[in-house]
This record gives C-alpha cells, sequence and structure tokens, in this order.
C-alpha cells in the first residue's frame, strides 16, 4: 500500500532525511520533508537553534502543522527533531487521528552527551510516539524506561545510487594503503591510530572532523585533514586499500554506517571488534575485525602484503551487504512493516 509519508528534521545532509526521502519514492510512497534548518539562517537564529528558545522554534512548529494540515500524512517521521515541540505532536495526534507518529534517533541520549540541554524538548514529547527507531539494541529497553509506546532497532544503512564500486579510469587522487574517513573525538582511536601509523609503514589518509583538535605529538599532525563527503567520500573508500572503522564511545555504539558503507564500495572494512558486528559479517571472511593496537598493525600489515586475500574479502563483504539487505531500501522496508 503506497502511503503519504512527512518527515520532519534538521534537513541539511544528503544522507539523513533526503536520503529517506528518495528512498521511499523510490518505493511508490508519497513524501514530503520539512527541514527546520531553514528556519535558522540569521545569527539570531543560529543562536535560537543552538539554545532551541526563542520566536524560531516557535514559527517553525506552526509552519509544520500547517504543511501536516495541508498533506495529510499516513506517517509522520520526526528525524532527529529536536525543534520539535511537545504541543506541536500533541497538536499532530489530535488533527491526524488515523496517522502513525514515528521517531528516528540515531545519536544516544543515554550516553556520554546525555545531560546535553538539547534534548530537553524530545525527551518531554517522547512518550507521545506510536514508534521510536533507534540505532543501538540497548536502546530498546533504555526508551521503554523512560515511557516510551514502543520501541524497535532500525540500523543504518548504504545508499545504492552513492555507495558502489568506481572503476578505476573514473578514480580521482593517488591510491591509499590505510585510511580513516570519519569525525575524530578523545577515546581509543587516538592511541590505536597513532599506533598503528609509528608501528607501520604505510601511505595513509585520515579525513573527517576534529583531527586537527586532537593531533598534537601524534603521527597525523600537519596532515590535511578535512572532511570528506558524498562523491569525495565514495572516491577515497575506493582508491583505498584498507579502510578503517573506528566506534563512537560518546555515542556508545557497536557498528556505525561506515560499517555498511565500505563493503557496498567493495573495499576492505577494518574495523573495531564487536558483537553486533561478527553478527553482521563473518570475521577474515566478510570484513577483518582487531580489538588492541597490536592486533590492528598485525592484520593491516597482512592484508597490505596479501593483495589476493584483501580483494577476496573485499568481494564478499559486497556480496553480504546485498544479500542480506543493508541497503537503505531494505531498512525502509523494515519499519514500515513495523506500521
Amino acid at each position: 500500500m503506497d502511503l503519504r509519508v512527512l518527515i520532519a528534521g534538521d534537513g541539511r545532509h544528503a544522507w539523513h532525511e533526503e536520503a529517506w526521502v528518495r528512498a521511499l519514492r523510490d518505493m511508490g510512497h508519497e513524501v514530503r520533508l520539512f527541514a527546520f534548518s531553514e528556519f535558522f539562517g540569521s545569527v539570531l537564529g543560529r543562536i535560537q537553534n543552538r539554545l532551541l528558545l526563542g520566536p524560531r522554534i516557535g514559527e517553525s512548529n506552526r509552519a509544520l502543522l500547517r504543511l501536516a494540515h495541508e498533506f495529510q500524512p499516513d506517517v509522520f517521521l520526526a528525524y532527529r527533531a529536536l525543534h520539535l515541540l511537545p504541543r506541536t505532536l500533541a497538536a499532530l495526534r489530535e488533527g491526524l487521528p488515523n496517522a502513525r507518529l514515528v521517531s528516528y534517533q540515531n545519536d544516544n541520549i543515554f550516553g556520554a552527551l546525555k545531560g546535553k540541554s538539547y534534548w530537553r524538548l524530545f525527551r518531554r514529547a517522547l512518550p507521545l510516539f506510536d514508534l521510536h527507531l533507534v540505532y543501538r539494541s540497548q536502546d530498546v529497553a533504555r526508551f521503554l524506561d523512560i515511557g516510551a509506546k514502543r520501541a524497535q532497532v532500525l540500523r543504518s544503512f548504504y545508499l545504492p545510487w552513492l555507495h558502489r564500486r568506481i572503476s578505476p579510469l573514473e578514480l580521482r587522487g593517488p591510491s591509499v594503503d590505510i585510511g580513516f574517513y570519519g569525525h575524530s573525538e578523545p577515546d581509543h582511536r587516538l592511541d590505536q591510530l597513532d599506533y598503528l601509523m609509528r608501528h607501520l609503514p604505510a601511505q595513509y589518509e585520515i579525513r573527517g572532523t576534529d583531527w586537527a583538535r586532537w593531533s598534537r605529538g601524534r603521527a597525523w599532525a600537519g596532515m590535511n585533514t578535512t572532511p570528506l563527503h558524498l562523491e569525495d567520500y565514495v572516491q577515497a573508500i575506493n582508491r583505498t586499500r584498507l579502510c578503517l572503522c573506528f566506534l563512537s564511545s560518546w555515542n556508545q555504539d557497536s557498528y556505525t554506517r561506515r560499517c555498511f558503507e565500505i563493503p557496498a564500495c567493495g573495499s576492505l572494512l577494518l574495523s573495531q571488534r564487536t558483537d553486533d558486528l561478527l553478527t553482521l559479517y563473518e570475521e577474515d571472511k566478510e570484513a577483518v575485525f582487531f580489538s588492541s593496537a597490536e592486533e590492528l598493525v598485525d592484520k593491516a600489515g597482512f592484508y597490505l602484503r596479501h593483495p589476493t586475500a584483501r580483494d577476496e574479502i573485499a568481494g564478499m563483504g559486497q556480496r553480504r551487504c546485498i544479500v542480506s539487505g543493508y541497503d537503505i531500501h531494505s531498512r525502509m522496508k523494515e519499519w514500515l512493516a513495523l506500521l
């Protein structure tokens, strides 16, 4: 059955809400996107956006209600919609009595960032949703404990129109032995990556937010670490022989988007080992895992010296992504089926 779906979120990144919109439209559903970010472009607006206080919060919520009244969705999805007022959600419940109200939250409201003030509206609105789609299995019980009616894990995904194998003729830039393409935070990744770079001579590329902040005395000091997005990100994965994956301690992650994007591009995933990841890929056949800096050096060195084994694992990892439905269309089918 085709549905009318209204998605509300920040709306600034093509791999977040816009990807959901595209995938759902591909599947035949009618979808509208409401972007809160459009209301906070001025200096004063950015201050209100940071504090989640001020007249622009109310204006954006009223505009959302007008769109919902006009569109009459079957499903309203709040995609990490931190600007959403509880009274707006209550008005949606009253004005759309047959619609399902769904929340998707990829960040961890129980982790190291749980004390941040930007969660306050979401926490107050939490009991009003029919269904919460959460990122981690441990979040299900946590959401139920603080008033959620229903919670279900929805894993992240790769985008088949973006994350793909690129032919050698289309590749840009020099090849890289080992690369990490993601943000930095003050956790195990700093010491493990520093140890790797000092103990295994190779060509490295480190790109993402905050790496310069934590570079003093580190092996990547002075490197260009600016973030890569969309096609540039996919190009980097494709030209890298071993793609590293570190998991966020702030979010208490047991997997992340890169765990699907890297194999989908046909590159070898060399990731921190977790029980969760061991259910997603067969170790040393579809992906390679490590639990210490020393194991990381051993595994990376071995697969740099054995390109045939590396390519076989990369190919099997890509096949696993396809066969097991780690793409966005499969994920969209999962949560719609829950309704």
